[in-house]
């Protein structure tokens, strides 16, 4: 922290990626670049050229929505600059930082921050000057907001998604054993239960790298009403867990998924059953193939915990 010139070793390894110009140079000192990032744009660009900003208003609350984190003196200077303007236009609201929104670039210190080049300034991407480019952006949206008017844009950053480089190997294939079927019960649930008690069912599993389930689940806890099956938990609950373990490695690619249910105090009694929803790859064709694999029905009975 601190130093505002580079060692001649970090000289060596500044230089190997991309060397910057004298502009750059003079744009983000006292900082001595080391990694000339903004050049880079194999396989596609290591920094982003624009930032998604947000102004909201919700009643006498607007929240300044950046994309970085903000030292407390910047976020004060931005805080206090958007009520200014807003007071000014006689409107009496409280304003607060929305940071990490929609978008990461680091830091942003004050320009007075930025010259002691610790660790805040060394993580401010943009330059001494960032602190003033954000509030000079924001600014500009609050008094569009104020006056009912779109404001100006530019293309914001690139989706990247479908072109992530990673270093985590796919997965190859699943394998379960001879006679046996993906999801099959291999632990079922025994019963009955009651508040504070643990289901666990073990299944036969798949790699849940085949689907990663966003805005799903890999589990259901599912109550009968006596014709039909309502889910009343998933693994977004507290009280469910979900264990996968590669078993017989290297020689299979086999699996097991364990998932287990700590059946809350509010649980009404009744026929409950714990499902997994899973999806397993062909070794032979590499396609995926979805399967949902069921416990047998156990009970909830009203009470204490069971002592066994």
């Amino acid at each position: 922290q601190g130093e505002t010139s580079l060692n001649p070793l970090w000289k060596t390894v500044s230089g190997v990626l991309s060397v910057p110009t004298p502009e750059q140079v003079d744009c983000h000192a006292p900082k001595a670049i080391l990694l000339n990032l903004a050049d880079i744009t194999w396989p596609y660009a290591w920094e982003a050229p624009s930032m998604p900003l947000q102004v909201f208003r919700i009643g006498s609350l607007v929240t300044v929505n950046t994309p970085n984190e903000m030292t407390t003196m910047s976020g004060r200077r931005l805080r206090k600059a958007i009520t200014e303007i807003f007071q000014n236009a006689g409107e009496n609201v409280q304003v607060t930082i929305g940071g990490l929104a929609n978008s990461y670039s680091h830091y942003c210190a004050t320009y007075e921050e930025y010259q002691a080049q610790r660790y805040e300034a060394g993580s401010t991407l943009y330059g001494p000057h960032t602190l003033d480019a954000y509030i000079q952006e924001f600014s500009r949206l609050s008094k569009d907001l104020l006056s009912g008017r779109a404001s100006s844009t530019i293309q914001g950053p690139p989706d990247l998604e479908s072109v992530q480089l990673s270093l985590t190997p796919g997965v190859v294939f699943d394998d379960k054993p001879l006679f046996r079927e993906f999801g099959e019960v291999l632990a079922d649930a025994k019963g009955p239960y009651t508040a504070g008690s643990l289901v666990s069912v073990r299944f036969q599993g798949a790699n849940p790298r085949n689907n990663l389930r966003l805005q799903g689940t890999f589990l259901t806890i599912e109550l009968s009403d006596g014709a039909t099956w309502k889910i009343i938990a998933s693994d977004s609950n507290w009280e469910t867990k979900f264990h996968w373990k590669s078993t017989n490695a290297p020689i299979s690619s086999y699996s097991e998924v364990t998932i287990e249910w700590t059946v809350p105090g509010t649980a009404a009694p009744g026929s409950y059953r714990v499902c997994y929803i899973g999806d397993w790859k062909s070794g032979w064709t590499s396609g995926i193939t979805a399967f949902k694999s069921c416990s047998s029905t156990f009970s909830v009975l009203a009470g204490d915990v069971l002592q066994v």
